[in-house]
């Protein structure tokens, strides 16, 4: 498995693969090499940023039994709305919800 960070402001050494440029172009070149999935872990800003840029694909959401009260929306801010079909559902003892969805 090749693991690959794209950096925008923070620099690091001894990663695979870093950029500091087109995020777009980087995706793009990333998913046409061998390999099954790219996993974007980030913050919602990250996300936010990779939405309005259409470059999700899938959604996995783990939905927890905890009502906080406040916290950053993970869909605020879309221009475009983002048809979604769930592909997967399913419960956990814990009472965590896992949710998969792909772009529809």
């Amino acid at each position: 498995m090749r693991n690959v960070i794209l950096l925008m402001h923070v620099s690091l050494d001894g990663f695979v693969a870093r950029t500091d440029g087109d995020i777009p172009e980087e995706i793009a070149r990333l998913k046409q090499q061998p390999g099954k999935h790219l996993l974007m872990i980030g913050s919602t800003a990250t996300a936010h940023t990779f939405m309005q840029l259409g470059l999700i694909d899938e959604y996995r959401l783990n939905v927890n039994p905890v009502v906080l009260g406040s916290g950053i929306p993970l869909f605020a801010g879309l221009q475009h709305p983002i048809n979604l079909q769930l592909v997967q559902a399913r419960a956990y003892d814990s009472g965590v919800v896992g949710l998969r969805y792909q772009k529809g």
